[in-house]
């Protein structure tokens, strides 16, 4: 994410799985892994949380939207599983709302 996040705000973070060739596809599975600042850990299963959403009618777009409620670094990952295996990572920084 390139953008500047501010504490109290929810992030729309988005993983889009495609094949070699481009094409976007629905894999048999994905799972979401947030840590936070302090280092708590979440996962997200799609089908099993509700977190974890599919983007209705766009193949291969999921997301979940984070409320960033700490200062500090946010470190992400994307899983597909099953017939399509691919991981994505990413990292955002929240700064303090209040001056």
């Amino acid at each position: 994410m390139n953008q500047k996040i501010y504490t109290n705000s929810t992030v729309r973070i988005e993983a889009q799985i495609r094949l070699r060739t481009g094409e976007l596809v629905d894999p048999i599975g994905v799972r979401f892994f947030m840590t936070d600042p302090d280092g708590i850990l979440t996962q997200y299963t799609w089908g099993t949380n509700a977190e974890l959403k599919h983007d209705n009618g766009a193949t291969g777009i999921f997301y979940v939207e984070w409320f960033a409620d700490k200062t500090g670094k946010y470190k992400y990952t994307w899983e597909s599983y099953g017939d399509i295996a691919i991981s994505q990572k990413g990292i955002f920084e929240a700064e303090n709302s209040r001056w």
